[in-house]
């Protein structure tokens, strides 16, 4: 097990100061940008886009689960990186026409909101770190009853405006989660309730709420089922990859 006088991995996660933990969540970023040049040299942008959205983006849930890491003053410059990574797919597609705010906006909403299922660093954080928080808060005392003071309820977590950011307190991190999201929708407030739901029907359910509000400022869109989902072969695929995206963009 490698560690340092900062910090040190533990079953793949980082256990250190901030330093630490902005660095190795920078290397993974890194990974994934080289992942998406990689995926690049597939011939076809539909077989692209079921690799990123089904492979390559569900290797940050973990890290995201684990690590607070939804503030955008503190992880911004990863966020902008990350999504810019993942959204090469799209842009590919689109050669020299730079895609809109507005485009990567409906790129970022799920496949049954009429998106195209490439979820953003900012949508998927803080719903994975709250769900997991409030998953470990209820198990973690009925095992280990000394540590039911370690976690505090994150819906009253103390974090106020005044108070200064400390991205290592779990109850702070919690709080604060908690709180962007209930600024996107207060039906996360009523969610929280984890009942005996398994972490990731948890997160789930976050996810959905956060993807309904964001939804909202785009009425006009069909609620369909994404067509370069399907089997990128082409003896079924009566358009090329590439018509694909363009008539998911293009028909909106």
């Amino acid at each position: 097990m490698k560690f340092s006088n900062q910090g040190l991995k533990v079953l793949g996660a980082p256990i250190g100061n901030a330093d630490f933990t902005f660095s190795f969540i920078e290397a993974k970023v890194e990974e994934i940008e080289a992942d998406m040049d990689l995926v690049g040299r597939m011939p076809l942008h539909q077989a692209q886009h079921i690799l990123t959205i089904r492979s390559v983006q569900q290797r940050m849930n973990y890290i995201f689960r684990c690590v607070p890491s939804g503030d955008v003053s503190f992880w911004g410059e990863l966020m902008c990186r990350y999504d810019n990574a993942l959204m090469t797919v799209p842009q590919r597609v689109c050669h020299h026409v730079k895609l809109s705010a507005r485009a990567v906006s409906i790129a970022h909403l799920p496949q049954d909101l009429g998106g195209l299922g490439y979820k953003s660093w900012i949508d998927t954080a803080d719903p994975a770190y709250l769900a997991s928080y409030s998953y470990a808060a209820k198990t973690v005392p009925s095992l280990f009853p000394a540590l039911k003071t370690a976690f505090p309820e994150a819906r009253y977590a103390t974090c106020d405006d005044g108070q200064s950011a400390n991205h290592l307190d779990l109850g702070w991190s919690a709080g604060a989660a908690f709180l962007r999201l209930q600024s996107i929708s207060p039906a996360v407030h009523d969610r929280l309730n984890v009942d005996d739901r398994p972490l990731r029907h948890i997160q789930c359910d976050l996810s959905k709420i956060v993807d309904n509000a964001r939804s909202l400022g785009h009425h006009g869109f069909a609620k369909r089922k994404d067509l370069l989902t399907r089997s990128p072969t082409l003896g079924f695929s009566p358009l090329s990859s590439r018509r694909h995206l363009y008539f998911q963009y293009n028909s909106y």
